[in-house]
């Protein structure tokens, strides 16, 4: 018989987020504010060319919460990239049309 499709957690990194973007506001609000309420959402996440400029793919993930958000040590005697690393549960994903 079939199952029901579980899927790893979408792990989002890059470097930091403005704090007053909205993904920054529902991952601090869910985490750090959290009322027991989950507050999903629909992210649709897009890969860009090197330059930034032309999508290659687009997926759109539903019913997500997010449900760890880290950062990188920052270290000044080295010269290195601080990277956020925000992990994002979710129920399903559709790729989407370019």
């Amino acid at each position: 018989m079939p199952q029901n499709l579980v899927y790893e957690n979408l792990i989002l990194e890059r470097g930091f987020l403005d704090v007053q973007s909205p993904l920054s506001k529902w991952c601090s609000k869910s985490l750090e504010e959290g009322d027991g309420e989950i507050n999903t959402k629909t992210v649709v996440v897009t890969l860009k060319d090197y330059s930034g400029k032309k999508s290659i793919a687009s997926w759109c993930f539903y019913g997500c919460y997010p449900v760890k958000w880290s950062f990188s040590d920052l270290q000044s005697d080295q010269s290195i990239l601080a990277i956020e690393t925000i992990e994002i549960a979710y129920s399903y994903f559709k790729k989407l049309s370019n």
